[in-house]
């Protein structure tokens, strides 16, 4: 499958950002743990898996987007849902590498609604337009 950007997580958040792309004109690649979109709206179907479990699913899904082998992660963890609630968000929309080639975001950063995760992902979405557009 060609695309131009990799999405990890099909939550609000990565929702959000793959649309805002499509309309730009990209072509986003959506990866989720689950088999189908929703993040935490879904995640009670994964409540019970491990972490290890999760990573194992995530991993190679995330190695092919990118064009590498599994093998060569250096680091690789999840965590379950049950323990992602947001008590003091971060107050920025999304975090971003210095080379802004990773972005992370979601409704930690905004606040615990699912309206901060849209926004965060739309923020993140915005970033990588205005980023690529300087290239």
């Amino acid at each position: 499958m060609n695309h131009d950007i990799t999405i990890i997580g099909a939550g609000m958040a990565g929702l959000a950002c793959a649309r805002r792309l499509l309309r730009a004109g990209y072509t986003p690649l959506v990866l989720d743990k689950g088999r189908g979109i929703g993040g935490r709206l879904t995640s009670a179907q994964h409540l019970e898996e491990t972490p290890e479990t999760i990573t194992a699913r995530m991993l190679p899904m995330l190695a092919q987007a990118i064009g590498v082998k599994p093998q060569l992660a250096v680091y690789a963890a999840a965590h379950r849902w049950r323990y992602a609630r947001t008590t003091r968000p971060l107050g920025t929309p999304f975090l971003c590498s210095e080379d802004e080639t990773l972005h992370v975001g979601g409704d930690w950063c905004l606040g615990a609604r699912v309206e901060a995760a849209w926004s965060s992902g739309t923020a993140i979405a915005d970033a990588i337009i205005e980023q690529l557009g300087r290239l």
